[in-house]
């Protein structure tokens, strides 16, 4: 690392800013190499060309603009667009060769021009890595304002966002043109469609955790503290996603984002179903307060949340308001932390008492699914259904009349398509679509 300049950045903040880039495709090589069997190769092949087409699109459309306009960038930005048609080139093959077909016809028909091109593209990768490291750090180092690391981090992740997943070697001449991105896109949609149905495995970077627990019936429902458990674990794996020190900037607003969602559905069937079911007896009565009162203190935290972020980005939130944003999502994992170590087990105790209790459906094997008896099934079948079917239909974001009337099921209804809307104006300025 070399002495600070006069505005505070270091020589190897841009090259660390480049060179995260860089990272996902080294990662994607290594896996396509680590890969011995031919199916596995292709597989492999096929996840890595979606790496290099994101790279790609973030090289053309923001880096080389931005060296065209510093002296001596021209040469260089021509030779990282050559660079990017090769790849184009040699991945829109590899795209030709598979297309419509299942992965494991592949490499036994077209394995020589398989290997041919993996080792094309690492030459061409490496010929970019040399390159970048070196000449356009040191050009947009010397560029000024204008190539402050968080200005080209902006640009970058910008297009990042909106890059294809596939080669297109023809319309990539015009990066930043919208109708080449427009004509990408759909392209793009239709092929990974078709790729889907053919048994190649997801070109996606990383999956992201759900915000709703997939319905699941059985013939042996969980225990009672299995399946409390288990609507919790949903809000636990993005909150073991936050806890990683690696997850910064827009990927942790991102995963914030998603934590809200997940609790919005959570407290949303604590509140709908099992609050309702412990007011429906005395005993039931203490535990019912407790989880409301988290949900309450949630609740108030979710709309802090989403006042802050309301006129943010992913990418500029943790620039502007990291400290406002950091206090939001501790204070949410504390109340939910206290949620699971202390009300999780009351609920289970009170609710496995009624079990003892005579009803309706009671050792006959059918699930009552009406929300509207005098009070809900205990049987974990039952309650498993109901718990399911409710959060299929909660909101994702916070309102405060649901919170008023938590047992509405028009209400939720009503809230839940006034978050369509929200979420689809959100996504515009890049926060995760919620499903």
């Amino acid at each position: 690392m070399t002495e600070h300049d006069e505005n505070g950045l270091t020589d190897s903040s841009l090259r660390d800013l480049l060179a995260s880039y860089d990272d996902g495709v080294r990662n994607a090589l290594r896996d396509v190499a680590d890969a011995t069997e031919g199916t596995s190769r292709v597989q492999a092949l096929f996840v890595l060309r979606r790496a290099i087409s994101v790279h790609d699109s973030v090289v053309s459309a923001s880096l080389c603009p931005l060296l065209e306009n510093l002296p001596n960038g021209p040469s260089v930005a021509q030779q990282l667009r050559r660079g990017c048609e090769e790849r184009a080139t040699l991945l829109a093959r590899f795209q030709d060769i598979s297309q419509g077909t299942q992965p494991h016809n592949v490499y036994p028909v077209f394995g020589a021009e398989i290997e041919q091109i993996i080792t094309d593209l690492q030459h061409s990768f490496d010929r970019h890595v040399d390159v970048e490291t070196t000449e356009v750090s040191d050009l947009l180092q010397n560029a000024g304002d204008s190539a402050k690391p968080e200005v080209v981090a902006a640009r970058m992740a910008i297009e990042a966002r909106r890059a294809p997943v596939r080669a297109h070697p023809r319309t990539s001449r015009h990066p930043r043109s919208k109708l080449s991105q427009s004509i990408r896109r759909n392209l793009d949609r239709m092929h990974e469609w078709n790729d889907s149905h053919h048994g190649w495995s997801s070109s996606k970077l990383e999956v992201t955790a759900p915000i709703r627990r997939p319905r699941q019936y059985t013939r042996h429902p969980p225990s009672i503290p299995e399946l409390l458990a288990g609507y919790d674990e949903t809000v636990e794996a993005i909150v073991t996603e936050l806890s990683n020190a690696d997850l910064s900037g827009a990927r942790r607003a991102e995963a914030a984002y998603r934590l809200g969602a997940a609790l919005t559905v959570h407290d949303s069937i604590l509140g709908g179903t099992l609050c309702r079911l412990l007011e429906a007896v005395p005993e039931g009565q203490a535990a019912s307060a407790l989880l409301r009162e988290g949900c309450h203190k949630r609740e108030g935290l979710l709309q802090e949340w989403n006042h802050l972020i309301e006129h943010s980005s992913p990418s500029d939130l943790f620039d502007t308001k990291a400290a406002e944003a950091n206090r939001i999502i501790d204070e949410l994992v504390a109340s939910f932390e206290t949620h699971k170590t202390h009300e999780t087990s009351d609920v289970s105790t009170v609710v496995e008492r009624l079990q003892q209790r005579p009803w309706k459906y009671r050792g006959t094997g059918l699930i009552n699914i009406d929300q509207t008896p005098v009070w809900p099934n205990p049987e974990p079948g039952s309650l498993a259904a109901q718990m399911a079917l409710w959060a299929e239909k909660s909101p994702t974001q916070p309102h405060p009349l649901l919170h008023r009337h938590p047992t509405s099921r028009l209400v939720r209804d009503l809230n839940r398509y006034a978050d369509r809307w929200r979420v689809r104006r959100r996504s515009q300025r890049g926060w995760p679509t919620l499903k």
